[in-house]
């Protein structure tokens, strides 16, 4: 959140603070006024987000989280070191049943959520924080990119974190996601999917990785690297995302 109390970084008790619900809830609250007007940013999509957009929402149709304590507001509490019991108090009310429900000012809010989410929340909050940065043009409204898309250089624990949060992931949930960040990629590099672009040159590079791959891409990566390099295999996963879009796009197009 805004704020950050160090008395928080003692507290690891199973008590209920109300001094720590009513800091936690005060900054919720500034962050909330913050993008109370998010929705006047809502953008009509491209053909292609629209396509992404669709994509995600039928992998994740239907997905409730009922069997973890913290969601949304629960997971944001996390980042301000609230206790168990606390954050327990501060998610009952939470949505579980229809992701669709989350308004986007609520989650742009508890933007960090992600971060902290258990494997059932992750599956829950990530098609409509996905859905959200495609809808909306706020100031931030890439933010989102960074919990799901890693580095190859980013280190094993870390990947590990990752793999945890995503084990519930079905295949197609899996490819949903895959899609939105070859999106993203394609737009920052001004790829025309309506003029028939092909794959833009690409050199990858480490230092700078801006392609999001995922950590089962990574993976995938592993079992073949002896066969190409990861810039050839970076490279692979676009032309496939690009040959998608036009399949995609063509089924669209009037005949």
């Amino acid at each position: 959140m805004y704020k950050t109390r160090k008395s928080h970084l003692m507290n690891k008790g199973k008590k209920i603070d109300i001094e720590n619900i009513s800091f936690f809830r005060e900054n919720l609250e500034e962050a909330l006024d913050f993008y109370a007007n998010i929705e006047s940013t809502f953008t009509p999509m491209s053909p292609a987000r629209k396509v992404v957009y669709d994509n995600i929402q039928e992998a994740f149709r239907g997905v409730t989280c009922k069997g973890e304590k913290a969601v949304l507001v629960g997971c944001a509490a996390k980042d301000d070191y609230l206790t168990e019991a606390e954050i327990e108090s501060l998610s009952i009310p939470e949505e579980r049943d229809c992701w669709q429900n989350i308004s986007p000012q609520w989650l742009y809010a508890c933007c960090e959520s992600l971060c902290y989410a258990g494997p059932e929340a992750f599956r829950f909050l990530i098609p409509v924080y996905m859905c959200a940065s495609l809808q909306y043009n706020a100031r931030d409204g890439r933010m989102f990119e960074v919990h799901i898309g890693v580095a190859k250089s980013k280190t094993e624990r870390i990947l590990g974190y990752s793999r945890e949060q995503m084990i519930l992931l079905d295949k197609r949930q899996k490819n949903a996601i895959s899609m939105y960040l070859r999106q993203m990629w394609c737009e920052d590099h001004e790829v025309d999917f309506e003029s028939g672009d092909s794959l833009p040159s690409f050199e990858y590079d480490e230092r700078n990785d801006s392609i999001g791959i995922t950590p089962w891409e990574l993976d995938d990566y592993s079992a073949v690297q002896r066969d190409m390099s990861y810039r050839e295999y970076v490279s692979t996963l676009i032309a496939d995302y690009i040959r998608w879009m036009h399949e995609k796009l063509g089924q669209l197009s009037p005949s």
